[in-house]
Protein backbone atom coordinates (compact mmCIF):
# COMPACT_ATOMS: atom_id res chain seq x y z
CA UNK A 1 0.00 0.00 0.00
CA UNK A 2 1.02 3.50 0.23
CA UNK A 3 3.12 3.39 3.57
CA UNK A 4 5.21 0.61 1.91
CA UNK A 5 5.30 3.04 -1.36
CA UNK A 6 6.51 5.69 1.45
CA UNK A 7 9.02 3.33 2.47
CA UNK A 8 10.31 2.40 -0.83
CA UNK A 9 11.07 5.83 -1.70
CA UNK A 10 12.93 6.37 1.20
CA UNK A 11 15.20 3.52 0.31
CA UNK A 12 14.98 4.36 -3.10
CA UNK A 13 16.69 7.90 -2.61
CA UNK A 14 19.21 6.38 -0.10
CA UNK A 15 20.55 3.96 -2.99
CA UNK A 16 20.32 6.43 -5.68
CA UNK A 17 22.82 8.63 -3.88
CA UNK A 18 24.93 5.66 -3.05
CA UNK A 19 25.37 4.67 -6.62
CA UNK A 20 25.27 8.08 -8.31
CA UNK A 21 21.66 7.03 -9.55
CA UNK A 22 21.00 10.36 -12.00
CA UNK A 23 22.91 7.89 -14.49
CA UNK A 24 19.62 5.94 -14.25
CA UNK A 25 17.63 8.29 -15.05
CA UNK A 26 16.43 7.39 -18.82
CA UNK A 27 15.87 4.09 -17.53
CA UNK A 28 13.82 4.72 -14.90
CA UNK A 29 11.45 7.05 -17.65
CA UNK A 30 11.48 4.32 -19.85
CA UNK A 31 10.02 1.97 -16.95
CA UNK A 32 7.15 3.91 -16.26
CA UNK A 33 5.75 5.60 -19.31
CA UNK A 34 6.93 2.33 -21.20
CA UNK A 35 5.94 -0.92 -19.16
CA UNK A 36 2.94 0.83 -17.05
CA UNK A 37 1.73 3.52 -19.59
CA UNK A 38 1.10 0.80 -21.71
CA UNK A 39 -1.83 1.08 -24.32
CA UNK A 40 -3.70 -1.44 -23.13
CA UNK A 41 -3.55 0.34 -19.24
CA UNK A 42 -5.50 3.40 -20.87
CA UNK A 43 -7.27 1.33 -23.45
CA UNK A 44 -11.07 2.71 -24.11
CA UNK A 45 -12.64 -0.85 -23.26
CA UNK A 46 -10.64 -0.62 -20.00
CA UNK A 47 -11.21 2.63 -18.63
CA UNK A 48 -15.02 2.58 -19.95
CA UNK A 49 -15.30 -0.94 -18.41
CA UNK A 50 -13.16 -1.95 -14.96
CA UNK A 51 -12.96 2.33 -13.99
CA UNK A 52 -16.37 2.82 -15.17
CA UNK A 53 -18.44 0.23 -13.25
CA UNK A 54 -15.71 1.38 -9.94
CA UNK A 55 -17.38 4.54 -10.18
CA UNK A 56 -20.94 3.51 -9.76
CA UNK A 57 -20.06 1.80 -6.39
CA UNK A 58 -20.30 3.65 -3.27
CA UNK A 59 -17.67 6.35 -2.77
CA UNK A 60 -15.48 4.88 0.09
CA UNK A 61 -15.68 1.46 -1.78
CA UNK A 62 -14.11 3.18 -4.74
CA UNK A 63 -11.12 4.99 -2.69
CA UNK A 64 -10.39 1.95 -0.78
CA UNK A 65 -10.12 0.05 -3.91
CA UNK A 66 -7.67 2.93 -5.76
CA UNK A 67 -5.59 2.70 -2.40
CA UNK A 68 -5.36 -1.18 -3.20
CA UNK A 69 -4.79 -0.74 -6.25
CA UNK A 70 -1.67 1.82 -5.97
CA UNK A 71 -1.04 -0.45 -2.99
CA UNK A 72 -0.22 -3.06 -5.31
CA UNK A 73 1.22 -1.40 -7.97
CA UNK A 74 3.82 -0.05 -5.43
CA UNK A 75 5.11 -3.20 -4.04
CA UNK A 76 5.99 -4.57 -7.47
CA UNK A 77 6.83 -0.98 -9.50
CA UNK A 78 9.85 -0.55 -7.00
CA UNK A 79 11.17 -3.94 -7.15
CA UNK A 80 11.15 -3.23 -11.38
CA UNK A 81 13.04 -0.23 -10.37
CA UNK A 82 15.48 -1.73 -8.02
CA UNK A 83 16.34 -4.45 -10.77
CA UNK A 84 16.16 -2.22 -13.65
CA UNK A 85 19.01 -0.05 -12.07
CA UNK A 86 20.78 -2.61 -10.14
CA UNK A 87 20.41 -1.62 -6.69
CA UNK A 88 20.11 -3.96 -3.59
CA UNK A 89 16.50 -4.00 -2.55
CA UNK A 90 15.92 -3.65 0.70
CA UNK A 91 12.61 -6.04 1.20
CA UNK A 92 12.98 -9.65 0.74
CA UNK A 93 11.82 -10.62 -2.81
CA UNK A 94 9.18 -13.21 -0.56
CA UNK A 95 7.73 -9.60 1.75
CA UNK A 96 7.49 -8.20 -2.05
CA UNK A 97 5.70 -10.72 -3.92
CA UNK A 98 3.55 -11.67 -0.73
CA UNK A 99 2.90 -8.26 0.02
CA UNK A 100 2.19 -7.02 -3.27
CA UNK A 101 -0.21 -10.48 -3.85
CA UNK A 102 -2.20 -9.89 -1.28
CA UNK A 103 -3.11 -6.56 -1.90
CA UNK A 104 -3.80 -7.43 -5.56
CA UNK A 105 -5.93 -10.32 -4.79
CA UNK A 106 -7.94 -8.11 -1.90
CA UNK A 107 -8.50 -5.73 -4.48
CA UNK A 108 -10.32 -8.48 -6.78
CA UNK A 109 -12.43 -9.79 -4.93
CA UNK A 110 -13.60 -5.82 -3.78
CA UNK A 111 -14.28 -5.63 -7.38
CA UNK A 112 -16.61 -8.66 -7.80
CA UNK A 113 -18.14 -9.81 -4.50
CA UNK A 114 -20.63 -7.84 -2.67
CA UNK A 115 -20.05 -9.21 0.51
CA UNK A 116 -16.49 -7.83 0.44
CA UNK A 117 -17.67 -4.37 -0.22
CA UNK A 118 -20.31 -4.41 2.29
CA UNK A 119 -17.85 -4.92 4.54
CA UNK A 120 -14.72 -3.05 2.74
CA UNK A 121 -13.42 -0.83 5.96
CA UNK A 122 -13.34 -3.75 7.80
CA UNK A 123 -11.58 -5.38 5.31
CA UNK A 124 -9.21 -2.70 4.80
CA UNK A 125 -8.68 -2.95 8.73
CA UNK A 126 -6.99 -6.24 8.21
CA UNK A 127 -4.75 -5.05 5.44
CA UNK A 128 -3.49 -2.29 7.31
CA UNK A 129 -2.94 -4.59 10.33
CA UNK A 130 -1.12 -6.63 8.12
CA UNK A 131 0.80 -4.54 6.25
CA UNK A 132 1.61 -2.59 9.29
CA UNK A 133 3.23 -5.65 10.69
CA UNK A 134 4.99 -6.31 7.89
CA UNK A 135 6.66 -2.66 7.66
CA UNK A 136 7.62 -2.90 11.65
CA UNK A 137 9.36 -6.45 11.09
CA UNK A 138 11.20 -4.69 8.18
CA UNK A 139 11.89 -2.14 9.70
CA UNK A 140 13.71 -4.25 12.81
CA UNK A 141 15.44 -6.21 10.42
CA UNK A 142 17.05 -3.01 9.22
CA UNK A 143 17.24 -1.41 12.71
CA UNK A 144 14.93 1.52 12.62
CA UNK A 145 17.11 3.31 9.87
CA UNK A 146 15.62 6.75 8.95
CA UNK A 147 13.57 6.50 6.24
CA UNK A 148 11.33 3.21 7.95
CA UNK A 149 11.01 4.94 11.10
CA UNK A 150 9.99 8.01 8.84
CA UNK A 151 7.86 5.70 7.13
CA UNK A 152 5.97 4.33 10.44
CA UNK A 153 4.65 8.34 11.46
CA UNK A 154 4.42 8.87 7.47
CA UNK A 155 1.62 5.43 7.68
CA UNK A 156 0.09 5.81 11.34
CA UNK A 157 -1.05 9.77 9.96
CA UNK A 158 -2.11 8.46 6.58
CA UNK A 159 -4.81 5.70 8.04
CA UNK A 160 -5.70 7.66 11.17
CA UNK A 161 -6.89 10.15 8.30
CA UNK A 162 -8.80 7.74 6.68
CA UNK A 163 -10.07 5.24 8.59
CA UNK A 164 -13.21 6.91 11.02
CA UNK A 165 -12.61 7.56 14.66
CA UNK A 166 -13.83 5.12 16.97
CA UNK A 167 -13.21 1.84 18.83
CA UNK A 168 -11.28 -0.16 15.74
CA UNK A 169 -9.14 2.79 14.98
CA UNK A 170 -8.22 3.00 18.73
CA UNK A 171 -7.39 -0.45 18.81
CA UNK A 172 -5.22 -0.50 15.79
CA UNK A 173 -3.46 2.64 17.10
CA UNK A 174 -2.39 0.96 20.47
CA UNK A 175 -1.23 -1.92 18.65
CA UNK A 176 0.87 -0.37 16.28
CA UNK A 177 2.78 1.94 19.35
CA UNK A 178 3.12 -1.48 21.36
CA UNK A 179 4.70 -3.44 18.07
CA UNK A 180 6.84 -0.51 16.88
CA UNK A 181 7.79 0.06 20.43
CA UNK A 182 8.64 -3.76 21.01
CA UNK A 183 10.09 -3.77 17.84
CA UNK A 184 13.12 -0.74 18.76
CA UNK A 185 13.78 -3.05 22.06
CA UNK A 186 14.47 -5.98 20.14
CA UNK A 187 16.92 -4.09 17.07
CA UNK A 188 19.13 -1.87 17.35
CA UNK A 189 18.02 1.30 16.30
CA UNK A 190 19.33 4.13 14.71
CA UNK A 191 17.31 6.64 16.06
CA UNK A 192 17.21 7.70 19.86
CA UNK A 193 14.05 5.58 21.05
CA UNK A 194 12.85 7.97 23.53
CA UNK A 195 12.76 10.82 21.33
CA UNK A 196 11.08 9.05 18.53
CA UNK A 197 8.43 7.24 21.00
CA UNK A 198 7.50 10.41 22.03
CA UNK A 199 7.27 11.86 18.51
CA UNK A 200 5.35 8.48 17.66
CA UNK A 201 2.16 9.22 20.56
CA UNK A 202 2.43 12.60 19.48
CA UNK A 203 1.90 12.38 16.06
CA UNK A 204 -0.66 9.40 16.80
CA UNK A 205 -2.51 11.35 19.12
CA UNK A 206 -2.98 14.23 17.17
CA UNK A 207 -4.15 12.68 13.91
CA UNK A 208 -6.83 10.43 15.74
CA UNK A 209 -7.76 13.85 16.97
CA UNK A 210 -8.35 15.13 13.26
CA UNK A 211 -10.17 11.85 12.64
CA UNK A 212 -12.52 12.22 15.53
CA UNK A 213 -13.61 15.74 14.55
CA UNK A 214 -13.95 14.35 10.68
CA UNK A 215 -15.70 11.71 12.23
CA UNK A 216 -18.21 13.81 14.41
CA UNK A 217 -19.06 15.94 11.46
CA UNK A 218 -20.18 13.38 9.55
CA UNK A 219 -21.72 11.91 12.44
CA UNK A 220 -24.07 15.08 12.50
CA UNK A 221 -24.46 14.64 8.80
CA UNK A 222 -25.82 11.44 8.96
CA UNK A 223 -27.95 11.87 12.16
CA UNK A 224 -29.55 14.62 10.17
CA UNK A 225 -29.87 12.54 7.18
CA UNK A 226 -31.17 9.28 8.48
CA UNK A 227 -33.87 11.23 11.24
CA UNK A 228 -35.41 13.39 8.13
CA UNK A 229 -39.11 13.41 7.49
CA UNK A 230 -38.22 13.56 4.23
CA UNK A 231 -37.32 10.17 2.25
CA UNK A 232 -33.69 10.84 0.88
CA UNK A 233 -31.07 8.77 -1.29
CA UNK A 234 -27.99 9.31 -2.88
CA UNK A 235 -27.56 8.43 -6.26
CA UNK A 236 -24.91 7.89 -9.13
CA UNK A 237 -24.57 8.79 -12.39
CA UNK A 238 -26.45 5.91 -13.93
CA UNK A 239 -29.14 5.96 -10.65
CA UNK A 240 -28.02 3.26 -8.69
CA UNK A 241 -28.84 4.02 -4.81
CA UNK A 242 -26.03 4.69 -3.18
CA UNK A 243 -27.58 4.72 0.11
CA UNK A 244 -30.86 6.02 1.64
CA UNK A 245 -32.74 7.12 4.71
CA UNK A 246 -35.37 4.93 7.01
CA UNK A 247 -38.07 7.30 5.68
CA UNK A 248 -37.47 6.22 2.06
CA UNK A 249 -37.50 2.97 2.74
CA UNK A 250 -40.82 3.42 4.31
CA UNK A 251 -42.16 6.00 1.85
CA UNK A 252 -41.16 2.88 -1.11
CA UNK A 253 -41.82 -0.26 1.36
CA UNK A 254 -38.44 -1.73 0.65
CA UNK A 255 -35.90 -2.98 2.85
CA UNK A 256 -32.37 -0.75 3.10
CA UNK A 257 -29.92 -3.49 2.43
CA UNK A 258 -31.72 -4.67 -1.06
CA UNK A 259 -32.72 -1.35 -1.89
CA UNK A 260 -29.14 -0.14 -2.32
CA UNK A 261 -27.50 -0.67 -5.46
CA UNK A 262 -30.19 -1.46 -7.33
CA UNK A 263 -31.81 1.54 -9.63
CA UNK A 264 -34.12 3.80 -8.59
CA UNK A 265 -35.90 3.56 -12.20
CA UNK A 266 -37.16 -0.14 -10.38
CA UNK A 267 -39.01 1.75 -7.82
CA UNK A 268 -40.18 5.15 -9.78
CA UNK A 269 -40.39 6.36 -13.07
CA UNK A 270 -37.91 9.02 -12.75
CA UNK A 271 -35.44 10.97 -14.85
CA UNK A 272 -32.29 11.61 -13.86
CA UNK A 273 -32.31 15.78 -14.34
CA UNK A 274 -32.27 18.18 -12.05
CA UNK A 275 -35.57 19.40 -11.42
CA UNK A 276 -38.99 18.37 -9.14
CA UNK A 277 -42.37 16.76 -10.05
CA UNK A 278 -45.37 14.56 -8.64
CA UNK A 279 -45.62 10.91 -9.86
CA UNK A 280 -48.24 8.46 -8.73
CA UNK A 281 -46.88 4.82 -6.48
CA UNK A 282 -49.42 1.62 -7.75
CA UNK A 283 -52.32 3.95 -8.03
CA UNK A 284 -52.52 3.98 -4.51
CA UNK A 285 -49.38 6.91 -3.39
CA UNK A 286 -48.41 9.97 -4.01
CA UNK A 287 -44.74 11.59 -3.75
CA UNK A 288 -43.34 14.82 -4.64
CA UNK A 289 -40.32 14.35 -5.44
CA UNK A 290 -36.87 16.80 -5.89
CA UNK A 291 -33.59 16.00 -7.66
CA UNK A 292 -30.28 18.12 -7.50
CA UNK A 293 -26.85 17.49 -7.58
CA UNK A 294 -24.70 16.48 -4.62
CA UNK A 295 -22.22 19.05 -3.48
CA UNK A 296 -18.84 18.10 -3.21
CA UNK A 297 -16.30 16.03 -5.02
CA UNK A 298 -18.54 14.35 -7.18
CA UNK A 299 -20.68 16.62 -9.00
CA UNK A 300 -22.30 13.52 -11.08
CA UNK A 301 -24.44 12.33 -8.38
CA UNK A 302 -27.67 13.30 -7.10
CA UNK A 303 -29.57 13.88 -4.14
CA UNK A 304 -33.17 12.69 -4.56
CA UNK A 305 -35.85 13.92 -1.84
CA UNK A 306 -39.19 12.36 -1.65
CA UNK A 307 -42.29 13.41 0.67
CA UNK A 308 -45.44 11.17 1.03
CA UNK A 309 -48.20 13.32 -0.58
CA UNK A 310 -50.71 11.01 -0.55
CA UNK A 311 -53.23 12.55 2.69
CA UNK A 312 -52.81 16.14 0.67
CA UNK A 313 -53.55 14.49 -2.60
CA UNK A 314 -57.10 13.17 -0.36
CA UNK A 315 -57.99 16.20 0.92
CA UNK A 316 -57.14 18.27 -2.53
CA UNK A 317 -59.55 15.59 -4.34
CA UNK A 318 -62.18 15.97 -1.01
CA UNK A 319 -61.93 19.86 -1.38
CA UNK A 320 -62.87 19.40 -5.40
CA UNK A 321 -65.72 17.28 -4.61
CA UNK A 322 -66.82 19.89 -2.08
CA UNK A 323 -66.40 22.85 -4.39
CA UNK A 324 -67.97 20.97 -7.09
CA UNK A 325 -71.23 20.11 -4.79
CA UNK A 326 -71.28 23.69 -3.45
CA UNK A 327 -71.16 25.37 -6.82
CA UNK A 328 -73.34 23.03 -8.70
CA UNK A 329 -75.94 20.79 -6.31
CA UNK A 330 -75.95 23.51 -3.43
CA UNK A 331 -76.58 26.16 -6.09
CA UNK A 332 -79.58 24.33 -7.85
CA UNK A 333 -81.28 23.83 -4.60
CA UNK A 334 -80.98 27.14 -3.56
CA UNK A 335 -82.35 28.13 -7.08
CA UNK A 336 -85.81 25.71 -6.08
CA UNK A 337 -85.52 27.81 -3.08
CA UNK A 338 -86.24 30.84 -4.98
CA UNK A 339 -89.23 29.37 -6.40
CA UNK A 340 -91.20 28.46 -3.67
CA UNK A 341 -90.24 31.68 -1.75
CA UNK A 342 -91.92 33.55 -4.65
CA UNK A 343 -95.20 31.05 -3.87
CA UNK A 344 -95.19 31.90 -0.55
CA UNK A 345 -94.98 35.48 -1.20
CA UNK A 346 -98.05 34.90 -2.98
CA UNK A 347 -100.16 33.87 -0.48
CA UNK A 348 -101.76 36.06 2.34
CA UNK A 349 -98.82 35.88 5.09
CA UNK A 350 -99.48 37.46 8.42
CA UNK A 351 -97.11 40.10 9.53
CA UNK A 352 -94.92 37.12 11.92
CA UNK A 353 -94.88 35.07 8.95
CA UNK A 354 -93.82 37.76 6.72
CA UNK A 355 -90.70 38.55 8.84
CA UNK A 356 -89.83 34.94 9.00
CA UNK A 357 -89.94 34.72 5.08
CA UNK A 358 -87.34 37.55 5.39
CA UNK A 359 -84.93 36.31 7.17
CA UNK A 360 -84.87 32.80 5.79
CA UNK A 361 -84.00 34.67 2.15
CA UNK A 362 -81.52 36.50 4.08
CA UNK A 363 -80.01 33.20 5.29
CA UNK A 364 -80.13 31.99 1.63
CA UNK A 365 -78.56 35.06 0.28
CA UNK A 366 -75.69 34.29 2.88
CA UNK A 367 -75.57 30.87 1.75
CA UNK A 368 -74.94 31.65 -1.85
CA UNK A 369 -72.64 34.65 -1.19
CA UNK A 370 -70.78 31.94 0.69
CA UNK A 371 -70.88 29.77 -2.41
CA UNK A 372 -69.92 32.67 -4.78
CA UNK A 373 -66.65 33.44 -2.41
CA UNK A 374 -65.37 30.05 -1.99
CA UNK A 375 -65.53 30.25 -6.34
CA UNK A 376 -63.48 33.23 -5.77
CA UNK A 377 -60.79 31.68 -3.80
CA UNK A 378 -61.06 28.44 -6.12
CA UNK A 379 -59.93 31.16 -9.52
CA UNK A 380 -57.62 32.84 -7.13
CA UNK A 381 -55.50 29.65 -6.77
CA UNK A 382 -56.08 28.74 -9.79
CA UNK A 383 -55.90 31.47 -12.09
CA UNK A 384 -52.30 32.81 -13.10
CA UNK A 385 -50.73 35.81 -12.41
CA UNK A 386 -50.25 38.25 -14.94
CA UNK A 387 -50.32 42.11 -15.79
CA UNK A 388 -53.58 43.95 -15.04
CA UNK A 389 -54.23 47.97 -15.46
CA UNK A 390 -55.09 48.99 -11.33
CA UNK A 391 -57.14 51.86 -12.93
CA UNK A 392 -59.06 49.04 -14.72
CA UNK A 393 -60.28 46.99 -12.13
CA UNK A 394 -60.80 49.94 -9.44
CA UNK A 395 -63.01 52.04 -12.27
CA UNK A 396 -65.16 48.31 -12.98
CA UNK A 397 -65.25 48.11 -9.16
CA UNK A 398 -66.62 51.86 -8.91
CA UNK A 399 -69.16 51.07 -11.45
CA UNK A 400 -70.20 48.16 -9.82
CA UNK A 401 -70.42 49.36 -6.64
CA UNK A 402 -72.82 52.08 -7.96
CA UNK A 403 -75.11 49.75 -9.90
CA UNK A 404 -75.71 47.78 -6.63
CA UNK A 405 -75.84 50.63 -4.33
CA UNK A 406 -76.90 53.82 -5.98
CA UNK A 407 -75.39 55.62 -8.71
CA UNK A 408 -74.71 58.82 -6.85
CA UNK A 409 -71.40 57.80 -4.74
CA UNK A 410 -68.72 60.66 -3.58
CA UNK A 411 -65.98 58.11 -4.38
CA UNK A 412 -62.42 60.03 -5.10
CA UNK A 413 -59.55 58.63 -6.82
CA UNK A 414 -55.95 60.33 -6.13
CA UNK A 415 -52.37 59.33 -7.33
CA UNK A 416 -50.69 57.61 -10.31
CA UNK A 417 -52.54 56.92 -13.85
CA UNK A 418 -51.43 54.28 -15.95
CA UNK A 419 -50.42 51.61 -12.90
CA UNK A 420 -49.95 47.94 -13.84
CA UNK A 421 -49.57 45.19 -11.41
CA UNK A 422 -49.52 41.38 -11.02
CA UNK A 423 -52.93 39.98 -9.86
CA UNK A 424 -55.88 38.75 -11.49
CA UNK A 425 -59.44 39.04 -12.25
CA UNK A 426 -60.50 38.32 -8.43
CA UNK A 427 -58.48 41.77 -7.59
CA UNK A 428 -61.37 43.48 -8.74
CA UNK A 429 -64.00 41.97 -6.13
CA UNK A 430 -61.68 42.29 -3.17
CA UNK A 431 -62.01 46.78 -3.88
CA UNK A 432 -65.93 45.78 -4.88
CA UNK A 433 -66.19 44.27 -1.39
CA UNK A 434 -64.43 47.03 0.11
CA UNK A 435 -66.27 50.22 -1.24
CA UNK A 436 -69.48 47.65 -0.61
CA UNK A 437 -69.00 47.54 2.99
CA UNK A 438 -67.99 51.13 3.32
CA UNK A 439 -71.39 52.40 1.91
CA UNK A 440 -73.55 49.75 3.18
CA UNK A 441 -72.38 48.81 6.36
CA UNK A 442 -69.83 51.29 7.31
CA UNK A 443 -72.43 54.42 6.60
CA UNK A 444 -70.07 55.75 4.85
CA UNK A 445 -70.77 59.33 2.76
CA UNK A 446 -67.45 59.53 1.07
CA UNK A 447 -64.56 57.43 0.02
CA UNK A 448 -61.31 57.91 -1.00
CA UNK A 449 -59.04 55.38 -3.13
CA UNK A 450 -55.50 56.39 -3.18
CA UNK A 451 -53.01 54.52 -5.44
CA UNK A 452 -49.26 54.97 -4.29
CA UNK A 453 -46.24 53.83 -6.88
CA UNK A 454 -43.31 52.33 -5.44
CA UNK A 455 -40.08 51.02 -6.41
CA UNK A 456 -41.17 47.30 -6.77
CA UNK A 457 -44.60 47.47 -5.20
CA UNK A 458 -48.07 49.73 -6.00
CA UNK A 459 -49.93 51.17 -2.69
CA UNK A 460 -53.54 50.72 -3.04
CA UNK A 461 -55.25 52.55 0.39
CA UNK A 462 -59.24 52.80 0.36
CA UNK A 463 -60.33 55.02 3.40
CA UNK A 464 -63.69 55.81 4.42
CA UNK A 465 -65.11 58.65 6.77
CA UNK A 466 -67.81 55.90 8.22
CA UNK A 467 -67.78 54.49 11.51
CA UNK A 468 -64.52 52.76 11.21
CA UNK A 469 -63.60 48.87 12.52
CA UNK A 470 -62.72 48.42 16.29
CA UNK A 471 -60.19 45.56 17.44
CA UNK A 472 -56.69 44.54 16.88
CA UNK A 473 -55.76 45.61 13.36
CA UNK A 474 -53.71 41.96 13.72
CA UNK A 475 -57.06 39.98 14.19
CA UNK A 476 -59.29 41.84 11.68
CA UNK A 477 -58.64 39.19 9.15
CA UNK A 478 -58.12 36.06 10.86
CA UNK A 479 -60.55 33.64 9.90
CA UNK A 480 -64.11 34.02 12.08
CA UNK A 481 -63.41 37.49 12.58
CA UNK A 482 -66.77 39.24 13.08
CA UNK A 483 -68.16 42.74 13.87
CA UNK A 484 -71.16 44.15 13.85
CA UNK A 485 -69.61 46.23 10.82
CA UNK A 486 -68.97 42.93 9.42
CA UNK A 487 -72.20 41.44 9.35
CA UNK A 488 -73.19 41.13 6.02
CA UNK A 489 -69.42 41.39 4.49
CA UNK A 490 -69.89 39.18 2.20
CA UNK A 491 -66.53 38.48 0.83
CA UNK A 492 -65.03 38.92 4.05
CA UNK A 493 -61.42 40.97 4.96
CA UNK A 494 -59.87 36.73 5.87
CA UNK A 495 -61.00 36.05 2.06
CA UNK A 496 -59.79 39.11 0.95
CA UNK A 497 -56.90 38.96 2.85
CA UNK A 498 -56.17 35.46 0.61
CA UNK A 499 -56.76 36.49 -2.54
CA UNK A 500 -54.59 39.02 -2.01
CA UNK A 501 -51.85 37.20 -0.98
CA UNK A 502 -52.24 34.50 -3.87
CA UNK A 503 -50.98 37.46 -5.93
CA UNK A 504 -47.80 37.83 -3.76
CA UNK A 505 -49.58 40.97 -2.05
CA UNK A 506 -50.72 42.26 0.99
CA UNK A 507 -53.56 44.04 3.00
CA UNK A 508 -53.48 45.47 6.45
CA UNK A 509 -56.16 47.94 8.30
CA UNK A 510 -54.96 51.30 8.54
CA UNK A 511 -56.42 54.65 9.80
CA UNK A 512 -58.42 56.48 7.33
CA UNK A 513 -57.49 60.56 7.07
CA UNK A 514 -61.25 60.64 7.13
CA UNK A 515 -61.71 59.65 10.45
CA UNK A 516 -63.61 56.31 9.33
CA UNK A 517 -61.69 52.97 8.13
CA UNK A 518 -58.65 52.47 6.13
CA UNK A 519 -57.37 49.68 4.08
CA UNK A 520 -53.85 49.26 2.08
CA UNK A 521 -53.51 46.64 -0.38
CA UNK A 522 -49.72 46.66 -1.50
CA UNK A 523 -48.95 44.74 -4.78
CA UNK A 524 -46.17 43.80 -6.69
CA UNK A 525 -45.80 45.40 -10.52
CA UNK A 526 -45.43 43.63 -13.14
CA UNK A 527 -42.30 42.14 -14.10
CA UNK A 528 -43.84 42.50 -18.17
CA UNK A 529 -43.63 46.46 -17.11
Amino acid sequence: MLETGSGEWWCFVDAIENKGGLNHQSSLEHLCLGRWMSPWWLSGDFMNGVLGNLFRLDNRVFYYQILLFIGAVSYFLFGLVYLSIDIQDPMPMLHRVGGGLFLAFTLIISYFSSYIRNRITDVMYVVVLVLFTQLTYLSILNNFTLNYALSILIVLIFFNLVFTAGRKLRALNLYSIGIVVVGLFLSTPMIDILIYVVTLVFVVSGSYILSHHRWMARKRYEVIFDMSPVGMAELDRGGVILGCNVRFCDIFNVDQEEVVGSEIQSLIDIELDVGKGELELDGEKWVEYYLSRAVGMDSKRYIASFIDITDRKRVEERRRLIESLLEHDVKNKIMVLDGYFDLIRKEGLSEKQADYLKKMENAKKECKRLIDNISLLKKADTEKKHKISLNSVIDASIRSVKKEVKDELDIEIKGSSGLVVSGGSVLKNVITNLLRNAFQHGEAEKVCIRMTEKKNEVEVEVMDDGTGIEGDPRDVFKQGYTTDRESGLGLGLYLAREIVESYGGSIELTDSIYGGAGFKITLKKSSDT
